[in-house]
């Protein structure tokens, strides 16, 4: 083999990128795999972007221009330069990690289409804001991609071929879409590959970094509500749309966007009990995207979320509900819950934590900080449960406390119950026990009559 050819090439569109394309490009010279290539595609910048390019003097890096015509064009320009057998695109404020192309290139036969990674989600000083991203086999699924929940698009390493199969037009992403175009390109990449069993090695390791940087109150948040309810109801079903919906009201009150919110809630007709939990979690995780921040600033922007809430139109109950919760934002919720299902745990019990997504990591967070002995269960083979010992769903016992960190937890609940006797309980179960134990202690203090 050539050792010189390129085993990867890099897509990198850019524009008016000065501030972070140099940390981008720097993060492929730290690579321990060597045989890589960046190709820049500058799309009209206006700044320095392009100085800053020229001065990293490497004969793997080349830069390419074109007229201001949107991500999807340059992405799709750098594709036609590129001739690797091994794809990976790039946005010019992210980053991998070095041993990223060593690790990947190794699986990526291994996937009809090529692997993916873990992402984690960083601030501008480099520290985590929101639950990284970990891929499992439950999570790249068509189902799972029209929840909207989609690889950050750097953390895929893509086999050229699977790409060529959905090029239209020669063009692989869809130059006339507003939003969303890598969820559609993934989207055609599963539809193409129908039938394949694993479309996707999986390295659960976090080897890439989306870097957020805060957002101002979105003037084209109503352009991504409608080009995203658009592709869900041409490739999903009316429940798709319903979660679109709550996701994207979340988004109009972490943004203050009022009116358009009060527009989506009215087309909803009304929220559905099982509703709640998803929106709570949804206005949380946009109020820490939006703002860049984690989940332990969030109180810092509760009157805020409160003032939204109360110019919204929603109904006298629901609007309560929301806003006691939201009052409740300087308590770290994953903590008390972690510490409230510990002491239900008997002596010789076990405290079980069920599910490794978003909240599951969240959760194994605070049981690390807080030195909680914790079991965990999942249902994906590839999960990374780090230092915790994992257990199967049959050798739960009576004295075993079973902590379900998923939102949509009613099927799993029900699982259990029929082939367990341990006891089960939601994330907000486990808070709610904090206000029924404040509860009797009140009426403990009360004096009898």
């Amino acid at each position: 083999m050539n050792q010189h050819r390129p085993l990867v090439d890099v897509i990198i569109p850019m524009r008016n990128s000065h501030g972070t394309i140099g940390r981008a490009l720097h993060s492929l010279l730290d690579q321990t795999e060597t045989r890589w290539r960046a190709i820049v595609i500058d799309d009209g910048s206006e700044d320095k972007s392009a100085t800053t390019v020229h001065a990293i003097s490497d004969p793997r890096i080349s830069i390419h221009y074109q007229e201001h015509a949107g991500v999807s064009s340059a992405r799709n320009h750098g594709f036609r330069v590129s001739d690797s057998t091994h794809v990976c695109f790039l946005d010019a404020d992210d980053t991998i990690d070095p041993s990223y192309f060593e690790r990947m290139i190794r699986l990526a036969a291994g996937g009809a289409c090529g692997v993916i990674c873990g992402c984690r989600y960083v601030n501008t000083s480099g520290s985590p804001i929101l639950p990284a991203f970990v891929p499992s086999r439950r999570v790249l699924t068509r189902e799972a991609f029209l929840s909207m929940d989609c690889p950050p698009i750097m953390s895929i390493l893509h086999r050229r071929v699977s790409l060529e199969r959905i090029v239209r037009d020669g063009l692989l992403f869809d130059d006339k879409l507003e939003a969303f175009e890598d969820w559609d390109m993934l989207m055609r990449v599963v539809c193409a590959h129908k039938g394949s069993d694993d479309l996707w090695s999986i390295v659960p390791d976090l080897l890439a970094s989306y870097w957020c940087t805060p957002m101002s109150l979105s003037s084209n948040i109503r352009c991504v509500y409608a080009c995203g309810l658009d592709m869900i109801r041409k490739h999903g079903s009316s429940d798709h749309a319903h979660s679109w919906k709550l996701r994207s009201w979340a988004a109009c009150i972490a943004s203050s966007e009022i009116s358009m919110a009060s527009e989506i809630y009215t087309d909803l007709g009304s929220l559905r009990d099982e509703d709640f939990v998803a929106v709570l979690g949804s206005l949380r995780w946009q109020v820490c995207r939006r703002n860049a921040i984690n989940e332990t600033q969030l109180a810092h922007h509760a009157d805020h979320v409160q003032q939204a809430l109360a110019s919204s139109l929603l109904p006298g109950a629901l609007l309560d509900r929301l806003l006691a919760e939201v009052e409740q934002w300087g308590i770290n919720r994953w903590a008390l819950a972690l510490m409230n299902a510990r002491r239900l745990v008997p002596g010789a019990g076990r405290l079980v934590v069920y599910g490794l997504g978003k909240n599951g990591q969240r959760v194994l967070v605070q049981a690390e900080c807080s030195g909680t002995k914790v079991c965990v269960i999942d249902d994906n083979p590839d999960c990374n449960i780090g230092l915790h010992d994992q257990i199967e769903h049959q050798s739960l016992t009576p004295t075993d406390i079973v902590l379900v960190t998923p939102d949509d937890s009613g099927a799993i609940l029900h699982r259990l119950a029929a082939i367990t006797p341990a006891r089960a309980l939601t994330i907000q179960e486990a808070l709610e026990l904090e206000s029924l134990r404040t509860s009797d202690a009140h009426r403990s203090n009360q004096p009898s009559v």
